[in-house]
């Protein structure tokens, strides 16, 4: 993959699903760090310390699952902060990924939810609000299965 940057071939590498031990070792054998690495997180899974361990990197994370499966767009405190901001669960679930300084990769198969989740800009979520959705117990019940899954090379 390093050789695909060298040569012009591609412009950037990343990663997926990587757990801190994997991108430390990562990081001392590889001599281009990767731009990217994509992870399960939303309310419900956050990957706190990895996402800290990104940005101090200078790796940018891209969220998969920001809807947590599809469960936490039924969560009560998901629908009460919607209904506070007037947006929908969903759109509350992508806003907190972007606020948090990740990119995000909503799933839908549906056009009209499609168009709504990308319908983000020009509103925040209230500091008070973002801390309650950060603080959302229970990860696991929120998450799918996930497997780490490597999108560079055998370590």
């Amino acid at each position: 993959m390093e050789k695909l940057v060298k040569d012009n071939l591609v412009r950037d590498i990343g990663v997926c699903n990587f757990t801190i031990r994997k991108l430390e070792k990562l990081l001392k054998l590889a001599q281009t760090t990767p731009s990217v690495c994509q992870m399960e997180m939303h309310p419900g899974w956050r990957n706190n310390k990895m996402l800290d361990a990104c940005k101090r990197n200078g790796i940018h994370v891209t969220a998969y699952s920001p809807l947590g499966s599809g469960n936490l767009i039924h969560h009560p405190v998901v629908e009460m902060i919607a209904k506070k901001v007037n947006k929908s669960p969903a759109q509350v679930l992508v806003k907190w990924a972007f606020q948090r300084g990740t990119s995000v990769i909503a799933k839908s198969t549906h056009a009209d939810r499609i168009k709504e989740n990308i319908m983000v800009a020009g509103w925040e979520i209230p500091q008070e609000d973002f801390q309650v959705l950060s603080s959302i117990p229970d990860q696991a019940v929120y998450t799918s299965h996930c497997w780490l899954t490597l999108i560079y090379t055998a370590l």
